[in-house]
């Protein structure tokens, strides 16, 4: 069973409701958290523990689903440089 998630601004803000700290992702919890509140964002509507049970079923599937998402992390990183690098020449 394939789960779309939406790596964006709103699943970042739900992260840190449920986080009840700020993004950063540094452990597996995190990840999950993240992965979690990507699938929110996309409209998706399930427990965290039903959740954590498509994992455990799923694992190809979440396997999947965690590249995406990091792939989405990595091309917002380089544009956040590109920003960042672009605003220091000015």
């Amino acid at each position: 069973m394939q789960m779309e998630v939406k790596y964006s601004v709103k699943a970042l803000v739900i992260f840190e409701k449920i986080a009840d700290k700020p993004f950063e992702v540094k452990s597996i919890t995190d990840f999950t958290l993240l992965a979690y509140s990507c699938y929110l964002a996309a409209g998706n509507s399930m427990t965290f523990n039903e959740f954590l049970d498509w994992i455990e079923a799923n694992p190809k599937e979440y396997m999947e689903m965690s590249k995406s998402i990091n792939q989405q992390m990595e091309l917002d990183a380089q544009l956040n440089e590109e920003v960042k690098d672009s605003s220091k020449k000015k």
